[in-house]
Formats: C-alpha cells, structure tokens, sequence
C-alpha cells in the first residue's frame, strides 16, 4: 500500500526510486558490459588484419562454425558465413554448371569443410546449411581463396602454414593457399 501511495502523492520521487530499486535487483544479473569484446583487439583479430593488409585475399573458415564470426569481425573478405541472398559469384565459382542449385540457392549458412565423410562437394546437412568441401588443391580454391582459419593443422601439400596465434585456451592456424 505505501508503494502505492507514493505514486499518488509523489510520482516523480517514486518512479526514481523504482528505477533505482530494479537496477539494484537486475545489476548482477543483468550486467551492461560483460565479457563482450573487439575481435580486432586481439592477437587472433590484428594477426588476421595484418595478413590480409600486407596482402589482401578471401578467407574461408575450415573449423568451428565460430570462427566465421572470427573472420566478419575482422572486417577481411570471406566466403564462409550466412547468406540472406546466395552470392552469384561464389557459387558461380563452386558449382559453374549449376547442377546443385537446389542444394545452395537459398538462405543458408555457407561452410567450408575439410572431411572426408561428406559425399558431394556441396551438401545440405539441414535446412539451413550448405557444406562446401575445402580441397586446398583444387582448382576452384586456388584461384579464389587465399587463405584459410583452422583450429586444426592442415596436411596438405598446397597450403602454407602462415602463422599460428593463441586466442585464449585456443590455438588457431592461419593457411595461405600454395
């Protein structure tokens, strides 16, 4: 009831009072900054903008599917990650003939993916995900891919190992395509 009241006879001293009162209760709970951090203030995040300043180049992210946010915050051209439209220009790349529209012609979550389990090279494993398989070897990533973000080392004769960062508990491996 006294709550009440206060709001009758003085509004403005009430509201500031439960203003005050649901920060107290929320602040803990509810941080306003916590943990949220610039990619590009990190050894991951300047290591991956100083690789493609001295020599630009489209990424792709050949690990978890968190590393594709690793690679937009750092503001680099990359082909990993979602697409609201699908790009003509990189499936024109990875399917030419357009024998797998129905796979990639949609709203998805484009992934490079360096198994050897996935039956085509484009695939859909859901509804929303299309699967590209990563051969650093073939044509099509040579002549348009530069590099590549792994949280794996990469056995393969045409990538070049161009330096390996730690980003807290993890190591990553950044490739420069041979």
């Amino acid at each position: 009831g006294g709550v009440s009241a206060l709001f009758l006879i003085r509004p403005a001293i009430a509201a500031v009072g439960l203003a005050v009162f649901g920060l107290a209760i929320c602040g803990a709970v509810n941080p306003i900054y916590d943990g949220v951090y610039d990619i590009r203030d990190t050894a991951l995040g300047q290591t991956i903008k100083d690789i493609d300043e001295q020599d630009p180049g489209n990424w792709v992210n050949v690990g978890p599917i968190y590393n594709t946010a690793v690679l937009a915050e750092s503001d680099v051209v990359h082909l990993s990650g979602v697409y609201g439209y699908p790009d003509e220009r990189l499936w024109s790349w990875l399917d030419p003939t357009g024998a797998q529209v129905g796979v990639w012609n949609r709203y998805a979550y484009v992934l490079f993916v360096s198994d050897d389990t996935i039956p085509t090279t484009i695939s859909s494993p859901s509804p929303d995900v299309v699967t590209v398989s990563f051969d650093p070897c073939a044509p099509v990533m040579q002549e348009h891919v530069q590099y590549a973000l792994s949280n794996a080392p990469m056995a393969s004769s045409c990538v070049a190992l161009e330096r390996t960062v730690m980003q807290g508990a993890m190591e990553y491996y950044i490739y420069r395509l041979d």
